[in-house]
């Protein structure tokens, strides 16, 4: 379910990240491989929970800004 909320907001979602990963592992993904690609960021942050959602907005907050 989450895989479709995030492929609906950016199509080119990557099949590899795996939300039910350990939160550390999955922030340690995003670190890596999705840092500068905010929409991919913003397509997590719509699938996830609230307090990881928490951790995205302090971690990548040029991620949310205009």
């Amino acid at each position: 379910t989450r895989k479709l909320i995030a492929k609906s907001i950016c199509k080119e979602f990557p099949d590899d990240y795996d939300f039910s990963a350990h939160w550390k592992r999955r922030l340690a993904t995003i670190r890596l491989k999705y840092e500068g690609n905010f929409e991919v960021i913003r397509a997590i942050f719509a699938a996830e929970s609230d307090d990881f959602k928490k951790l995205l907005l302090e971690e990548f907050p040029e991620a949310f800004t205009s």
